[in-house]
């Protein structure tokens, strides 16, 4: 939200919302009251991000000290001079809608000139990630949590999966292997777990990583696969890599790779959340090896990979998009003409030609259309 315009930005008694201030840090409050003479917004149940356990019953913040603010819990009363905007959001859109009921959509509160958002399913889906990230199960010996986390992983065809201390790849040390359900986080702590849970008998962590029947979810698996290989002998197999992914979309879309792709840059783009609150790059070994791990570095791992495996579904849908839209042609191209003559000229057409001439015709003209 432009900074020129919080100030014009309306909310009311009670929303939820997501600030990050400009200094960097993140937290999430419920608005209470506004002060115009002081240009600032009072809020309640004050709790910054990642979480230090400690919460603060109001604090006031000045308007200049904010650099954005976004919608939580999107039931915002509409207004009578305002229309109801329902729109799907492309995960190449420069510029999406201020709010949208995809639930995933952009967050950020209309300004006055803007459609008001009468749909809460963003809160909805940020809410349960939220629930799931809190209920990550932090696994650091052979206990039932580590059988239960077994059973559970199981059962699963996808999963999203987290190596960090692997961004040297095989120059550094796995200290936290990440995996996620729909439903779950855990988080397999490698330092106090040790290497050998890799290399005894049937270990279940190298079968599972070596599976062709569990479609792994990493993102740039490069450096994790090498350390994998080189540290643990494991060989990473069956991998949805979102980085490659995301590459192939932008490409087919504009004819240019994308100049950046981070893990940030993948969740601000594809789930409109403020990727760089979960990223943990530039978090030193160290950090990761001390025992008990510092506060809100497991809950940023596990917001991490739980966010990952939201991501798989995004990129399926920009994908096969264009793949699904031209299977649609085929289907209606001869089954929507009415005129007999004109389906068998097409009969004899496709025996001389091959490739039908109307779809080619449909495929240039969605393709100059995009671009």
């Amino acid at each position: 939200m432009d900074l020129n315009n919080k100030n014009k930005t309306k909310y009311f008694k009670g929303q939820k919302l997501f600030i990050t201030l400009s200094d960097n840090r993140n937290l999430e409050a419920t608005f209470n009251r506004d002060n115009a003479t002081r240009k600032s917004i009072i809020l309640h149940n004050v709790s910054f991000v990642p979480s230090d356990g400690k919460s603060f019953e109001q604090l006031e913040f000045k308007l200049n000290e904010i650099h954005k603010i976004s919608c939580l819990d999107l039931e915002v009363e509409e207004s009578n001079n305002h229309t109801q905007q329902k729109e799907h959001i492309s995960p190449l859109r420069d510029d999406p809608p201020a709010c949208t009921s995809n639930g995933l959509g952009g967050v950020s509160p209309s300004g006055d000139d803007s459609p008001s958002c009468n749909s809460n399913e963003y809160g909805v889906f940020y809410d349960k990630t939220k629930n799931i990230v809190e209920n990550h199960v932090f696994i650091d010996q052979i206990d039932n949590k580590f059988y239960e986390a077994v059973s559970c992983i199981q059962k699963e065809s996808t999963v999203a999966v987290i190596g960090e201390g692997s961004a040297q790849a095989r120059f550094s040390h796995l200290v936290i292997l990440g995996i996620a359900t729909q439903q779950a986080v855990f988080l397999f702590d490698i330092v106090n777990l040790g290497a050998r849970i890799f290399k005894e008998h049937r270990s279940f962590l190298k079968r599972f990583l070596e599976s062709r029947n569990v479609l792994k979810v990493v993102h740039d698996c490069r450096f994790l696969s090498d350390c994998l290989k080189r540290k643990h002998d494991v060989m990473l197999t069956n991998v949805f890599d979102t980085q490659a992914c995301h590459l192939l979309v932008v490409k087919n879309h504009s004819g240019h790779p994308p100049l950046t792709g981070s893990f940030s840059d993948l969740v601000t783009e594809y789930l409109n959340l403020p990727g760089h609150m979960f990223d943990t790059k530039g978090t030193s070994l160290d950090l990761w090896r001390r025992r008990p791990l510092a506060d809100g570095l497991a809950v940023r791992v596990a917001w991490k990979t739980i966010l990952l495996r939201k991501l798989k579904p995004k990129l399926d849908d920009a994908y096969y998009s264009p793949f699904d839209k031209l299977c649609y042609t085929y289907l209606r191209s001869v089954r929507d003409m009415d005129d007999e003559m004109e389906v068998k000229m097409l009969m004899q057409l496709q025996e001389r030609d091959g490739i039908p001439s109307d779809i080619l015709a449909d495929l240039n003209k969605s393709e100059c259309s995009e671009n």
